[in-house]
């Protein structure tokens, strides 16, 4: 693959192509064996995508402009949802055939799987996608894992509340990436960006699992300082667990390291 199809997956848990999807479930499979020999609890999924182009940043565009709300911004969200509403049924399929395979072999290796929220609006699962795949594992380790930033833009353009996602989801939730954002750009260090953070302090949970996803430019400083503000705006929320303290994460291209203090 180019690096162009390669980003932001390189193979597709949802694809209808047979070997395609194999090779995801293979190499997911592994990612999941090299989490149980660390001890991670939890691997958080990318579930794939619909094959048809990605109009998110047109979306995006026109909120920069200020059109959200507009009857321009209405008609070309309306198209871009009824077009990967007529597109996803085989590559839905593809992704149930996988994730079965996959919730079977962590149960069996003792790890999490976390469906993030999404990005992208071709991108799989969608706001009520999420409940077809929990109803549909009910007992598995298949779990939400709450992306904030994400969440945060599809409020930002006008196509679901970020509050939905945690209304909907939080009884299945099992962790969060915690970064910052301010428009459409995320991935910023806490406290670098416009997120109110306390507002998740509702639907938090002791076994949950906080990982600050903050990518380059961020400094270590600004993660540091960023994980004393999650502390003031989460308060014992972010510090209680059953064993008393609460692991902080830091997550840098799929890796995670225990934040300092």
């Amino acid at each position: 693959k180019t690096r162009g199809e390669a980003l932001p997956d390189c193979y597709s848990l949802a694809s209808p192509d047979f070997d395609e999807r194999q090779l995801a479930v293979k190499y997911t499979k592994k990612t999941v064996e090299t989490a149980q020999r660390l001890g991670a609890q939890a691997v958080v999924l990318h579930t794939g995508r619909v094959e048809i182009p990605d109009r998110t940043r047109e979306l995006i565009d026109l909120f920069i402009r200020g059109k959200i709300g507009t009857p321009e911004y209405t008609a070309l969200k309306d198209e871009v949802l009824s077009e990967r509403a007529t597109h996803i049924q085989p590559y839905w399929e593809s992704l149930l055939r996988s994730l079965d395979e996959l919730s079977g072999y962590a149960q069996q290796q003792g790890v999490w799987l976390g469906v993030e929220t999404r990005y992208y609006l071709r991108e799989i699962p969608f706001l009520g996608e999420f409940e077809q795949i929990f109803s549909r594992f009910k007992g598995a380790p298949l779990f939400y894992w709450h992306d904030v930033g994400h969440a945060q833009l599809m409020e930002n353009i006008g196509v679901v509340p970020r509050e939905e996602f945690l209304r909907r989801y939080s009884p299945y939730m099992r962790g969060l990436h915690l970064h910052d954002i301010t428009g459409y750009h995320d991935h910023k260090a806490p406290a670098k960006g416009e997120y109110d953070f306390s507002r998740l302090k509702p639907y938090l949970r002791d076994e949950m699992l906080l990982v600050i996803e903050a990518h380059h430019p961020a400094t270590g400083a600004q993660i540091i300082a960023g994980r004393k503000h999650l502390a003031d705006k989460l308060g014992d929320k972010y510090e209680s667990t059953p064993t008393g303290s609460r692991r902080t994460f830091l997550s840098f291209f799929g890796r995670r390291v225990n934040a300092p203090d």
